[in-house]
């Protein structure tokens, strides 16, 4: 039985062999085939570690990577040693990837797994170690059918990933925290049924320690047949555990999704920074705890335009002013800005327009310690063209007066911060030109930040909203700006 078992695989990583001796050159944004083969000989170790043995039919349980790549090789941008491309190939739960080809082919790291669930849950995509490029936030079930509009997404896990927690659920705990698809997190007792426990919370100098469940900390520790040089052994099936998912980005929850075209299926999810883990208390024994089809979803997302998200779903909703107004009824804008954030301190707002754009200077009086306030000024200059500038305004009476031109008849020189900025900054004043009225302060205005940028109307006077956006990336820079009339 042993010797038709080695014969049987071996026949199967023949089968492999034979089809990356086909292998072609790296595609930019390849087609998806029936049968590819694999990019490397190591992502063929790889897969055959675990999962040949699945394919032989020799370990029943769920595949770690998929039946076999979903891609063919896949050159991505990747700033990594003075190269600029990695050699990636994509399976339905994973994607493999070689950072460094003249590597050593012995460690277990040559080959190492993307971190595929940060990437859709936040909308950028790595292009290096300290480098990113804009993609959306992934509105795909992050687990059951992918057509299931209801479940929770990728991008409902954009407040609770990486987020920090001072009372981590308590080993032994009962999980019955649950979130829906617009992101919110609740409990319910009735998945208490169910008897999922804490398991383990993550070691010390992992951070966030969340905490893992039985469930899982059983599955990522698991021993089972295992692959090598073509016949069957038994060995741990990710070692290290973290080795394949690696470390937990999240607590788990609980929700109600469609698999197979079931609807109302329990399941529990955990988003770790490379994988999804999900249980199924329904699913037959060996398929209860499963790795997501991440694989999939995120080939498809950043190749096929999946996810793609028509409004904002958000677990809070802007107020009913004129700024929460326009942003609840305008879609292009929802999808731009994203979700509000926390405002903080409400600004004072100050205004000025010129010739060729317009200044806004929020001045901030924010509490500090010992009773003391402490002041911030964000000074923004939005341009004719739609881009924009933010700058710090430094502005300080205290430091004496500044020698300003004398602006032609019908036009004014801007003073205090916006003259600062207008003189000092290079190029400001000359794209500009002259401010059209003095610098005002209005009445009533109304001001909110966003994930992506912040919106804003300077007082009941004017009927414009004034949305400055940020999709340069993580940082907090406004790089364009578009206004709409409210009335």
């Amino acid at each position: 039985m042993k010797k038709e078992s080695t014969v049987k695989l071996a026949g199967l990583l023949a089968g492999a062999a034979m089809l990356f001796s086909t292998a072609s050159g790296a595609l930019a944004a390849p087609p998806q085939q029936a049968s590819n083969p694999f990019a490397d000989p190591e992502l063929q170790r790889m897969w055959a570690r675990t999962d040949a043995p699945v394919a032989a039919g020799q370990a029943q349980r769920s595949f770690y990577w998929g039946p076999g790549p979903l891609s063919g090789a896949v050159m991505e941008d990747f700033e990594n040693g003075g190269s600029n491309k990695h050699l990636v190939q994509y399976f339905d739960k994973g994607r493999m990837e070689i950072n460094n080809p003249s590597g050593d082919k012995n460690s277990p790291w040559f080959v190492t797994a993307g971190l595929l669930t940060r990437e859709l849950i936040t909308g950028y995509i790595q292009t290096g170690p300290a480098s990113q490029q804009d993609h959306w936030r992934a509105e795909i079930p992050i687990a059951g059918d992918t057509d299931d509009v209801t479940a929770p997404t990728y991008a409902s896990f954009r407040d609770i990933a990486g987020a920090s927690i001072s009372n981590p659920r308590p080993v032994g705990e009962v999980i019955v925290s649950t979130i829906n698809r617009a992101g919110q997190v609740g409990r319910d007792a009735r998945y208490a049924q169910y008897n999922v426990k804490v398991g383990r919370p993550t070691a010390v100098g992992e951070f966030p320690s969340y905490n893992i469940p039985d469930v899982f900390w059983q599955f990522l520790n698991a021993s089972g047949s295992i692959a090598i040089q073509g016949r069957i052994s038994t060995g741990r099936l990710s070692d290290p555990w973290f080795y394949v998912t690696g470390l937990p980005i999240g607590e788990a929850y609980w929700a109600s999704v469609k698999i197979a075209g079931k609807p109302n299926t329990d399941v529990l999810i955990q988003a770790y920074e490379r994988r999804v883990l999900t249980y199924v208390p329904s699913a037959p024994q060996g398929w209860q705890v499963q790795m997501g089809n991440i694989g999939q979803h995120y080939y498809d997302w950043r190749y096929k335009g999946a996810g793609k998200p028509t409004s904002a779903v958000c677990a809070s909703q802007p107020g009913p002013g004129p700024v929460g107004t326009l942003w609840t009824q305008t879609p292009q804008v929802q999808l731009q800005l994203g979700c509000i954030a926390s405002i903080g301190a409400f600004p004072t707002i100050a205004v000025q327009h010129f010739e060729h754009g317009t200044m806004f200077d929020l001045i901030m009086q924010v509490p500090s310690s010992h009773g003391q306030t402490t002041t911030y000024k964000e000074l923004y200059v939005l341009y004719d063209n739609g881009t924009a500038r933010m700058f710090v305004d430094g502005y300080n009476p205290a430091e004496g007066g500044q020698t300003y031109p004398t602006a032609p008849a019908g036009l004014y020189t801007p003073r205090n911060g916006f003259g600062k900025v207008w003189l000092e900054q290079q190029g400001v004043r000359e794209a500009l030109g002259w401010a059209l009225a003095p610098e005002d302060t209005p009445a009533n205005p109304d001001f909110l930040r966003f994930e992506h940028g912040i919106a804003l109307k300077a007082g009941s006077a004017d009927s414009r909203v004034y949305v400055l956006y940020n999709n340069s990336g993580l940082s907090s820079v406004i790089d364009h700006w578009a206004v709409y009339n409210t009335r």
